[in-house]
């Protein structure tokens, strides 16, 4: 009976596993026949035929299509201009501001539909199109084209933002690529952007469009309840933009950068307050979006305008809020400048669905050092969506090359249009593309800083030194690795991919000069110790050599945002060079901080290592103290010869960075010279100050020095205390 019972259970299993078997064999029979059914029909046709709706935008962009279809093909007769040819596949071309999708792709067996809601995205669908036919068709090419993210099977949908533009130099440099990515440009998708409004302004433009405040005209802002500002702002956009519904541009009106708000009559009886000029602002914008009804009007949630206004927008009127505040890199979340934001957008939320950011995904102060910023970016954008911002202007390197800028102009590019698309996968399409030889070792190499970046998961500084980079993401030996590697990289190259890997290996050369500076002695540093005295070491002027060939570049000319002159940095490299050998009797001695030092800058051994500061650069070589002194003591075994004593300080009145008002030496306790005149110490470099003094410590043990910080300065500098 039991083995009955067994045998019976056995069968039982036997069918209900062959019966599941069958099922799941039935359902894998019917996916592969849908998904058959479903495959792209041109993957080997014999030609295209290409129609369009019954309207002038259809017809402008089936044109279009046929045009760049026909320029890419290889053979004659292949790509024609009507309804529909046996045997061809037949496309169909609508735009439609009434769809309910920004695109939609719809597929039969030899014909499919390509529709947009407006001239963008069809421009951008066709690029699409462009770009995948050649991968199943012979007959065609694409080898220009960036590679496309859609596959182009039944598909509807929107774009994840309306307004989206990674603002780097991949993007900056060409207008073409930019509506090919189906991105956005400052250049040529605003008719006013940022504080340039003072351009709408005749120069016959009267006293009338100036802020008052307390009955003074105020030069330095504009009055925005003035009939005159207004005036010029609507003859401007009248004269250059017209108003006709088939053209939309959009426009940034906002206050300078200063925190004046006029407070003249009018602007008093519109609801300026000292503080806020948004009820003045939003008005004039108000006007302006009822001229013109087919344009966008935009302010900035900022400064004088960080309050929203009280009454409902128009709908052609926006906000455009900054991230400046919130981390960089990481996943958004509970933190606490993750709450002010959110803040700001949830209260201009209740008067527009237009809801703008500036983003940030760049070091400004290092451009050159390559950061990983891809994965970060993906994470910020979904909670960007999720959270109803609407378009995404992303700053970056803009204007000015920056190693892997173009995989970056491309990847967040697509990731603003659907910000769940694969970082990896979106990088090695791109590597494989536009770098056949070299693409698998630079896409390696990038995506290792991608993830230890994310496996670090710390913000990274917009506005960071090198030393930060050296402490998260970047790898010395690793980057070294990959730097070494280039001369093979660069002889396997050809064309384009030659010149585009001998771009990078000259700005990677900032790197590899940043590391030796950084690291100072060694086998990476520039210096090795010889005789008791520093000596250069000789592959440093090899990597000089190298970089200074940025002057082959056009776009290669700075490695920062403001005052990164590379000719400037290799002059300075070239400074630091001839005062080393020279020497310093305080070297190798011992410092102590008898004062409160900053928190990232703690290295007091900065201040007698033998290695001076770059004039025009905080972050190298300098060691900055925000308290009221910095107070440095040592013993004076090893300086008891010296004859003079030199200490150097930086000016960055920019960065309120200025020498100490007093510097007071102290012998064993007691003081024994003030010194409260600092002068050019340098003739090459006038941004660096101190003083130079003679003094003889034959009879002290230790020696003190305090520098107390110039009543106007937010900082003290000092890069090094010479005795010599």
């Amino acid at each position: 009976m039991e083995n009955t019972v067994t045998s019976n259970i056995f069968i039982y299993r036997y069918m209900h596993d062959f019966k599941l078997y069958m099922l799941l064999s039935l359902l894998l029979f019917l996916t592969l026949g849908c998904s058959e059914k479903k495959t792209p029909p041109y993957l080997k046709a014999p030609g295209f035929s290409i129609f369009w709706s019954d309207n002038a935008k259809s017809e402008k962009w089936g044109n279009y299509l046929y045009r760049h279809l026909s320029k890419r093909s290889k053979e004659k007769n292949i790509v024609l201009l009507q309804k529909k040819k046996a045997g061809f596949i037949n496309i169909h071309i609508e735009v439609n501001s009434k769809l309910e999708y920004d695109y939609y792709i719809g597929c039969e067996q030899e014909h499919f539909d390509l529709k947009a809601k407006n001239g963008e995205a069809m421009l951008w669908l066709i690029y699409q199109l462009l770009d995948v036919i050649p991968r199943y068709n012979e007959y065609f090419t694409a080898e220009d084209l960036p590679p496309a993210i859609l596959d182009f099977h039944d598909r509807q949908a929107n774009f994840d933002f309306e307004y989206r533009e990674p603002h780097f130099r991949g993007n900056t440099e060409n207008e073409e690529y930019t509506a090919i990515i189906g991105a956005h440009n400052v250049d040529n998708s605003w008719g006013i952007w940022g504080h340039n409004l003072k351009k709408v302004f005749a120069r016959n433009a009267s006293g009338a469009i100036y802020a008052r405040k307390n009955g003074r005209i105020m030069g330095e802002q504009y009055c925005f309840s003035s009939d005159e500002t207004y005036n010029h702002i609507e003859a401007y956009i009248s004269d250059n933009y017209g108003d006709s519904e088939k053209y939309r541009q959009r426009f940034m009106i906002m206050p300078n950068d200063n925190l004046i708000v006029c407070d003249c009559n009018k602007c008093k009886q519109n609801g300026n307050s000292p503080t806020n000029a948004t009820p003045a602002v939003s008005l004039l914008i108000g006007r302006l979006a009822s001229r013109f009804p087919h344009h966008m009007f935009f302010t900035t949630a900022y400064l004088t305008t960080a309050q929203p206004p009280k009454v409902k927008l128009p709908s052609n009127m926006g906000v455009m809020i900054s991230t400046i505040d919130i981390p960089k890199g990481v996943h958004l979340n509970q933190q606490k400048e993750v709450k002010a934001f959110l803040s700001t957008l949830n209260a201009w939320k209740e008067y527009t669905n237009n809801i703008y950011i500036w983003d940030y995904a760049a070091n400004f102060d290092d451009y050159l050092t390559p950061i990983p910023v891809l994965h970060g970016l993906k994470k910020q954008l979904q909670f960007y969506k999720a959270n109803g911002v609407t378009g995404v202007f992303l700053n970056a390197n803009g204007y000015d090359y920056a190693p892997f800028d173009d995989v970056k102009t491309y990847v967040a590019a697509n990731l603003m249009i659907d910000a769940d698309l694969s970082v990896d996968s979106l990088c090695t399409k791109f590597f494989d593309k536009y770098y056949p030889s070299s693409g698998k070792a630079l896409c390696n190499y990038y995506l290792s800083l991608e993830e230890k970046m994310e496996t670090l998961n710390k913000p990274y500084n917009i506005y960071g030194g090198f030393e930060e980079a050296i402490a998260s993401y970047l790898d010395i030996p690793g980057f070294i690795s990959f730097y070494d590697t280039f001369a093979p990289l660069i002889s396997n190259a050809k064309g384009e991919e030659k010149q585009k890997l001998q771009k990078l290996y000259t700005a990677l050369t900032f790197t590899r000069l940043q590391i030796a500076y950084h690291q100072r002695s060694g086998g990476d540093g520039f210096t090795a110790m010889q005789d008791g005295y520093l000596a250069i070491n000789p592959e440093i002027k090899t990597y000089i050599n190298r970089l200074a060939e940025y002057k082959r570049f056009e776009d290669l000319t700075s490695y920062k945002e403001v005052g990164g002159e590379i000719d400037s940095y290799i002059k300075s490299w070239e400074r630091v060079l001839k005062i080393v050998p020279k020497g310093n009797k305080l070297q190798g001695e011992q410092l102590e901080a008898l004062s409160k030092l900053d928190r990232e800058y703690s290295r007091i051994d900065m201040l007698n290592d033998g290695v001076v500061g770059f004039e025009g650069d905080y972050h190298q070589g300098w060691l900055l103290n925000s308290a009221g002194e910095l107070h440095i003591g040592f013993s004076t075994r090893n300086i008891k010869n010296a004859k003079k004593m030199t200490i150097r300080f930086l000016l960055d009145r920019k960065h309120h960075i200025l020498p100490p008002g007093k510097v007071v030496i102290y012998k064993d306790g007691m003081i024994y010279k003030e010194i409260t005149e600092m002068k050019n110490i340098d003739s090459d470099s006038p941004g660096i100050k101190g003083f130079v003094t003679g003094v003889d410590l034959r009879d002290a043990t230790t020696i003190a020095v305090k520098m107390i910080r110039n009543k106007d300065a937010r900082s003290i500098a000092c890069d090094e205390i010479f005795f010599n």
